[in-house]
C-alpha cells in the first residue's frame, strides 16, 4: 500500500467526542464512516453514530463542534490494494485525502443544485438516472 503525506494549515478544526469518551480532531471536510455511510465531520451532529475500531461497532456522538486552531494539519493519500477504503485514525475509520476531496466536490455539487429551481433539479435527476 503506497501513501503520500499532505501537509497544510487550517484556521479551525472540528472536535468529535463519543458518548464513551473517545475523541478525534480533524479538518471540516474530513470523512468518517457513519451508519449513513461516509460523511464529512462538519456535517455530523450530536446523536449521529460513527464507527469505533476499539468497540468494533458504531457509537453515538456526544459532541461535535469547530475549534480555533491556526496550525499545521496532515493528511494521507493512500493507494488502496482493494475496493475497501479508509484507515484507522485515533480509533475511528477515516477517509484519506482523495476521499476528502470527493466529499468536498459532492458538497459543492449539492450546494449548486440547491440554487437551481426545483423543476430543473428534477430534470437533472432524471438525466443522471438515465445515465
Amino acid at each position: 500500500m503506497d501513501r503520500d503525506i499532505i501537509r497544510g494549515t487550517e484556521e479551525k478544526i472540528w472536535r468529535l467526542e463519543t458518548e464513551d469518551g473517545e475523541s478525534i480532531q480533524m479538518t471540516k471536510d474530513h470523512p468518517l464512516l457513519c451508519t449513513s455511510g461516509w460523511r464529512r465531520i462538519e456535517d455530523l451532529e450530536d446523536e449521529d453514530e460513527v464507527y469505533s475500531v476499539k468497540k468494533d461497532s458504531f457509537v453515538r456522538i456526544r459532541y461535535v463542534y469547530p475549534m480555533e486552531y491556526q496550525d499545521e494539519v496532515y493528511n494521507l493519500n493512500i493507494e488502496y490494494p482493494c475496493a475497501e477504503r479508509g484507515f484507522w485514525a485515533q480509533g475511528f475509520v477515516s477517509g484519506d485525502f482523495e476521499m476528502q476531496n470527493e466529499a468536498v466536490e459532492e458538497q459543492r455539487r449539492a450546494e449548486q443544485q440547491m440554487e437551481l429551481p426545483l423543476e430543473i433539479q428534477e430534470q437533472l435527476q432524471k438525466f443522471i438516472e438515465i445515465g
